[in-house]
């Protein structure tokens, strides 16, 4: 069976020149990308260094050490949103991301701070206005 073609986000070239017409074929097709799949810019770059900069929000809030690098988790507020890659909390990467108790695993870390992943992008945000 012959895979789909979509006209309105072509995926690779021969869907783009299928998707051309004839009579428009001096006008380039530019596939559509939104959300996480979007490549990020200079500024999402930049806000996101300096998010990593921050260490792990879960840690400093339970008053613990963080004792792995920092790694970015994006939060989910809404799929395919032009801004999410500004959505991030920083986390460490053994314990509080990717650890059996952290935010990818049973959550109970998370839950140990009584906050919400959005109240966690507040006080994300409210540290960057500080500093």
């Amino acid at each position: 069976m012959k895979p789909r073609s979509s006209k309105l986000a072509p995926r690779s070239m021969n869907q783009i020149l299928s998707a051309v017409d004839a009579d428009n074929s001096d006008i380039p097709i530019a596939p559509r990308r939104r959300g996480k799949n979007r490549p990020r810019n200079e500024a999402e770059i930049a806000y996101q260094q300096r998010v990593a900069e921050i260490g792990c929000v879960v840690c400093r809030l339970l008053g613990e050490e963080q004792l792995s690098p920092t790694e970015l988790h994006h939060v989910r507020l809404g799929r395919l949103r032009a801004d999410c890659h500004m959505d991030v909390l920083p986390l460490c990467s053994n314990l509080c991301h990717r650890g059996k108790h952290s935010v990818h695993g049973d959550r109970s870390r998370l839950y140990r701070t009584k906050k919400s992943q959005s109240d966690l992008l507040e006080i994300v945000t409210d540290i960057l206005t500080i500093t």
